[in-house]
């Protein structure tokens, strides 16, 4: 008999999977990057909405050890108080496409700093779990 292991997560993955629901607030790659690059070195982030309540963003980490602690330490949890709801899992991809950096997929191996401009500019984003406008 043949062994199936395809239900079982990959051992060693480097991409992530980050869906967002319970949408309050707008998220966009500058805040996918603020969030998840606090686990790791980031190499490339590709976004889409497949709705207007849940956006997702595949997130490429330098290794699998800073992937699996981003998925630890960041699913379940909200980026705002009581919303904006992260479920992360491992994603089958191995590797990310980035044909060009855009509002919607950066790759940061070729240019740091995200489509905001300059690697510093996520500093105005509030911390997780801290409503916007609440200092």
């Amino acid at each position: 008999m043949e062994e199936k292991t395809t239900t079982a997560p990959p051992e060693s993955f480097r991409v992530v999977l980050a869906s967002v629901t319970n949408l309050l607030y707008p998220v966009d790659i500058d805040l996918i990057h603020y969030l998840f690059s606090k686990y790791g070195e980031i190499e490339k982030i590709v976004t889409f909405s497949k709705s207007p309540t849940m956006y997702q963003a595949l997130i490429q980490f330098q290794s699998p050890d800073q992937a699996r602690h981003a998925l630890m330490n960041l699913h379940s949890r909200n980026i705002y108080d009581g919303c904006n709801t992260l479920q992360i899992q491992p994603s089958r991809l191995n590797e990310l496409v980035v044909k060009n950096n855009t509002q919607k997929s950066w790759d940061y191996t070729v240019q740091s700093g995200g489509p905001s401009g300059s690697a510093g500019a996520t500093g105005d984003l509030p911390p997780p779990g801290q409503a916007p406008g609440a200092a």
